[in-house]
């Protein structure tokens, strides 16, 4: 059974990919490019419903990890040693607070890119650390002493 073996190019090309899909559902509905259904606008009105955090460590919370995902991502662009650890970080502690934060609603289109965002992750933190690419991330560390 061989290694993984993707090119550098190709790693880049997903993390940008990952990059894309987690900033365009908040960036299109923010600036008006997309609106919600009335269906969906009332139901996202039930967001956080049941929730055993106040809504306040709930925001905190996304601003927290929305920033250790973004360096993270942009981290691994270009093989910063840390960001691997970052995004997995990022991605562990997405899955532990999910019953902390109570009902979160999603449109569809939210949906598709949250899915797309999520399996590029995987696939990024899977290369970063068990294929060959892995050495671009500890050749740097033993380049710059660390």
């Amino acid at each position: 059974m061989g290694m993984l073996a993707p090119s550098t190019r190709q790693f880049r090309l997903i993390v940008t990919a990952a990059l894309l899909a987690w900033t365009i559902p908040v960036i299109i509905p923010t600036v008006g490019l997309l609106s919600f259904s009335e269906d969906v606008t009332n139901a996202r009105t039930w967001n956080y419903l049941d929730a055993r955090l106040p809504f306040r460590a709930i925001q905190a919370w996304w601003v927290v990890n929305a920033i250790a995902t973004v360096v993270g991502l942009v981290g691994l662009l270009r093989f910063w040693p840390p960001a691997r650890w970052i995004l997995a970080g990022a991605l562990v502690a997405a899955l532990l607070i999910q019953p902390l934060i109570g009902l979160l609603v999603l449109s569809p289109f939210e949906q598709i890119f949250a899915g797309c965002y999520n399996a590029a992750s995987v696939w990024i933190l899977t290369v970063s650390f068990w294929s060959e690419l892995a050495g671009n991330f500890d050749r740097d560390q033993r380049e710059n002493g660390i």
